[in-house]
C-alpha cells in the first residue's frame, strides 16, 4: 500500500510545523495555519522569531528558544506544559493567547537533529476557564494553573542554568567537571579546550580522551581523589600533551586543583578540575635562572670582587673573591654587614655618593678603603650599574 505521509500529517487535526536546525519554517498543516492566523507563504521559508514577532528578552521568546536549545544538545523530546505566546490576529491586533507544546527531534543518520517537529495545541480557552465545554473544565484549568506554576519554575531554572554556563564558558582558567569512577568528561570551557588542543572530551573518559598522559600520574591522581574525596592541588605540573598531532609533543605546566564533588548522601559523584596554565611563567623563571647561573658562573671566575645590591646598598649576593678577601663567611657580608669591612673616615663620602647614584639613576662610581682579613685596609676602585624593573624602578 502507497502511503503519502504529507497528506497525512497535513490532514491530521493537530497543528504541526517542522523547523529546520536554524529554526526556519519548512512546512506547516493546515491546522497549524488555521490556528496561528497566517497563510502558508507568509511563513513558509522563514524563522520562526520572524514569522511570529516576539521580544527577544520576553518571558515568552525566552522558553521557546529554551525548550529549541534543548532538543538540539539532547536530541530528545521536549514539553512546554504552558507557554504563553502573542498572535496577531486578523485585525491586526495582538492578542495574549496559551499554548501547550512538544518538540520532537527527528535525527540525521549520525544521530545529530536534522529537523524539529512542533506540535502545539491552543489552550488559551481553557487555561481562562471560558471554554465552551464544560467537561472537566474546572480540573482542566486547574491543571493548567500548576502548569504554569511548573513552566515559571523551569524558566527560572533555565536562567540561572543559562547564567552558570556564560560564567563557566568565559572563565579565564581551565575549568572541566568528570563524573563516575571512570571519570568522564560531563563539561569543558573554552580555555580548557584550547589549552589541550581543541580535541573531544564530553563523553568521553579521561584516559580515553588523553591517551598520551598514560603513565605521568594524573590519572592516579583522579582516582586518588575520587576514592578518598580529599582535593589535590598542584602548582607548575608539568605535563606532556599532544596538542597539534600525535606527533608533535609539548610540555605544559599547570597549576591545578582536583576538587572532589558529593551527592546528597556525601558519596563522591565526580570531580571538579580548575587550573591555570602557567607555562610561559615557568619558561622565564627557568630561564632567568640560567642567566642567573651564567652570570654568577661568571663573576667567580673574574679576579675582581663582583657583587649586587638592593637599593638600600644591601648586599644580596657576593663572590667568592669578596669572602676570600675579608676572611669572614657569607652571613657575615650580606645585607648592610658589609660596611664593617669599610674604613670609618670613608663612610660618610660613600653613603652619600650610592643614594645620589639610587635618586638620579645614574652609574655608582667611589673609590673607598677595606679592611683586608689581616687588618690592612686597602684601596678599592667600585663601579656598579643600576638594574630597573618593568616600571622603571631601580631594583
Amino acid at each position: 500500500m502507497d502511503l503519502d505521509i504529507e497528506a497525512v500529517f497535513s490532514a491530521a487535526p493537530t497543528p504541526l510545523v517542522l523547523l529546520d536546525r536554524d529554526l526556519r519554517i519548512l512546512w506547516a498543516n493546515e491546522e497549524y495555519l488555521k490556528v496561528t492566523m497566517r497563510a502558508r507563504d507568509d511563513i513558509i521559508g522563514r524563522l520562526m522569531a520572524e514569522a511570529f514577532e516576539a521580544e527577544p528578552e520576553s518571558e515568552s521568546e525566552v522558553m521557546l528558544q529554551s525548550s529549541f536549545r534543548r532538543v538540539l544538545e539532547t536530541c530528545q523530546i521536549d514539553h512546554l506544559p504552558l507557554i504563553p505566546y502573542p498572535i496577531m490576529g486578523v485585525d491586526g491586533q495582538l492578542e495574549e493567547r496559551f499554548w501547550s507544546a512538544t518538540h520532537t527531534p527527528i535525527l540525521n543518520d549520525d544521530g545529530a537533529v536534522r529537523y524539529i517537529l512542533q506540535n502545539t495545541n491552543d489552550v488559551t480557552e481553557i487555561y481562562r476557564g471560558k471554554s465552551d465545554d464544560p467537561h472537566d473544565l474546572r480540573d482542566h484549568s486547574a491543571i493548567l494553573k500548576r502548569a504554569e506554576q511548573v513552566a515559571q519554575r523551569n524558566l527560572e531554572l533555565d536562567a540561572a542554568s543559562a547564567f552558570f554556563q556564560t560564567v563557566f564558558h568565559q572563565a579565564p582558567s581551565l575549568i572541566a567537571i568528570a563524573t563516575g569512577p571512570e571519570h568522564r568528561f560531563r563539561m569543558a570551557n573554552e580555555v580548557y579546550h584550547e589549552t589541550v588542543g581543541k580535541r573531544e572530551l564530553v563523553g568521553l573518559t579521561v584516559r580515553e580522551a588523553f591517551p598520551e598522559v598514560e603513565g605521568q600520574g594524573f590519572f592516579e591522581l583522579l582516582d586518588q581523589v575520587y576514592e578518598t574525596g580529599e582535593a589535590v592541588a598542584l602548582r607548575a605540573a608539568p605535563i606532556n600533551l599532544q596538542r597539534h598531532g600525535r606527533n608533535h609533543v609539548e610540555q605544559l605546566y599547570i597549576d591545578f586543583v582536583y576538587q572532589p564533588l558529593f551527592d546528597a548522601n556525601g558519596k563522591t559523584m565526580g570531580i571538579f578540575c580548575q587550573g591555570h596554565d602557567v607555562t610561559a611563567q615557568q619558561l622565564a623563571e627557568q630561564s632567568l635562572r640560567k642567566t642567573e647561573k651564567r652570570f654568577r658562573t661568571m663573576a667567580q671566575t673574574m679576579p675582581a670582587h663582583v657583587w649586587t645590591a638592593g637599593p638600600d646598598g644591601g648586599l644580596d649576593w657576593l663572590s667568592d673573591q669578596i669572602i676570600e678577601y675579608s676572611g669572614l663567611d657569607e652571613q657575615e657580608l650580606l645585607g648592610t654587614n658589609w660596611s664593617t669591612l669599610l674604613h670609618p673616615d670613608d663612610k660618610p663620602a660613600v653613603q652619600a655618593r650610592w643614594e645620589s647614584s639610587i635618586s638620579e639613576g645614574t652609574l655608582y662610581e667611589a673609590e673607598f678603603r677595606l679592611r683586608r682579613h689581616d687588618g690592612v685596609y686597602r684601596w678599592h676602585l667600585v663601579r656598579a650599574v643600576p638594574q630597573r624593573d618593568e616600571d622603571g624602578r631601580i631594583v
